[in-house]
């Protein structure tokens, strides 16, 4: 099973949903951890602390390939073979800066349509949460039933 790690640029206070974060950290059975960062340009002097050898390293960024959740449900499935932690970069309202881009395997994007930032780790613990309840054959993901993927 993954670990989920997730590097949020900015303080703890600064996030919505914070009690919906612990939520899902408890359905996970404490599987996501949520770090934060006051400067990710502190991010590469950093990195060991947050990601043991065995990581895979995701971005949310705007340009990512869109995905959903059925299709982040494969990706977790098909790489938790290979991987025990998976770190998302969440950027600021900025995004990532290009030399953290570039140290990314995978880039992620939720969509089009622009989100605060400050919603990103609930809306990341969520789509966790109903990655592996997808993979589990659990009811919460009620797309199931009409997925997108053949």
């Amino acid at each position: 099973m993954l670990k989920y790690h997730i590097l949020f640029p900015g303080k703890a206070r600064q996030i919505l949903g914070v009690d919906e974060c612990k939520d899902y950290q408890t359905r996970l059975q404490g599987r996501i951890e949520i770090h934060y960062l006051a400067n990710m340009g502190v991010f590469t002097q950093k990195m060991g602390e947050f990601a043991p050898a065995d990581t895979l390293f995701c971005a949310l960024d705007v340009l990512g390939e869109a995905t959903s959740s059925e299709q982040l449900a494969v990706f977790i499935d098909k790489n938790q073979i290979h991987y025990r932690h998976l770190l998302l970069l969440i950027g600021s309202a900025d995004g990532l800066p290009a030399d953290i881009l570039k140290q990314c395997q995978h880039k992620f994007s939720l969509g089009r349509i622009t989100l605060p930032h400050q919603f990103m780790p609930v809306i990341l613990c969520e789509q966790l949460y109903r990655a592996e309840s997808i993979n589990k054959g659990a009811p919460y993901h009620l797309g199931h039933k009409r997925s997108i993927l053949p």
